[in-house]
Formats: C-alpha cells, sequence, structure tokens
C-alpha cells in the first residue's frame, strides 16, 4: 500500500450550504484526511477542535462554487500562526503572503477581499500545540487560495 492510502484513507464531503451552518472539525473522524467543500451560498463556519500537540492534521480543497464565506475558527484561547499565500484571480500575477499573529482566532475567506474565487484552494492547518510563546493552543496554517486584486489579510480578532 503506498503512501496515499496510508495517510489518506478516503475523502469526505463538507455538506453545501445554502443558509449559514456551523460544521466542527473532530480530531477522530477528520484528522489526516482529504475534507473537500461543496458549494457555498451562504457563511459556512469550520470550527478546529482544541490544539493540544498531538500534530493533528486538517486538510481541505475546495471543490465547490463558492459566492458566500468560509470562516475558519479555532476554540477559545487558541490562535492561528503560519501563511495564507494568495494569488490574484484577476490576471494581474500578483502573489500575496499573510502570517498570523499570536492573537488571531479567526480566518475570514469572503469571496470578494480574500479568498473562496477558485476551485482547488487549499486550506491546511496543523495542530502545534501549547508550549510555545505566548503560551496557548497555536494552529499552524498554510493555505493557498485565489484574491482580489488588492486582499486584505484574512487573519483577524474575534
Amino acid at each position: 500500500m503506498g503512501m496515499w492510502e496510508r495517510r489518506n484513507p478516503g475523502k469526505l464531503f463538507i455538506p453545501n450550504s445554502a443558509t449559514s451552518v456551523t460544521f466542527n472539525l473532530s480530531k477522530a473522524l477528520h484528522n489526516d484526511r482529504i475534507l473537500c467543500t461543496g458549494n457555498v451560498t451562504g457563511t459556512l463556519t469550520i470550527v478546529l477542535p482544541p490544539a493540544v500537540g498531538d500534530g493533528c492534521i486538517f486538510n481541505l480543497v475546495n471543490f465547490g462554487n463558492i459566492s458566500g464565506s468560509i470562516i475558519f475558527k479555532t476554540r477559545t484561547g487558541d490562535v492561528f500562526r503560519g501563511t495564507v499565500r494568495a494569488h490574484d484571480a484577476g490576471g494581474a500575477g500578483a502573489t500575496f503572503c499573510f502570517f498570523g499573529s499570536s492573537t488571531n482566532n479567526t480566518l475570514t475567506l469572503n469571496g470578494t477581499t480574500f479568498g473562496n474565487w477558485q476551485q482547488g484552494e487549499i486550506y491546511k492547518f496543523t495542530d502545534l500545540g501549547t508550549n510555545l510563546v505566548p503560551p496557548q493552543g497555536h494552529w499552524f496554517a498554510d493555505c493557498i487560495v485565489g484574491s482580489a486584486a488588492a486582499p486584505t489579510t484574512p487573519f483577524s480578532t474575534v
């Protein structure tokens, strides 16, 4: 059996969203699998479990048509570190890179100023744990998305 079969025993599809819906990721069900987003016309909020440092990896791929928003949220006290890289989908070809800070607990892809432009966007989150500075739960974000010509950072503190 090759690495693909061992590490990715199957794809799971997050249900289509015509309205606002919240999807809670589970380490037991979703760790190290490929999660595919469907068609989103409302807001799809994806909530990550608490970061504990177990190396859990969530891999998400946009397979749908997005006209709403996808919001990734951490649990209370956890933050996003890492990067979101964006390519101008409007044709100018510019590339942008944004970094999560020690207070950012939300990552929003809203279909206008950032993300949700193209099928094939990749969202990867790795549980780095709590033994970092500052001492809180850290999710490492590694995302590649499309964007508008002048995107703003997708990271925020809510």
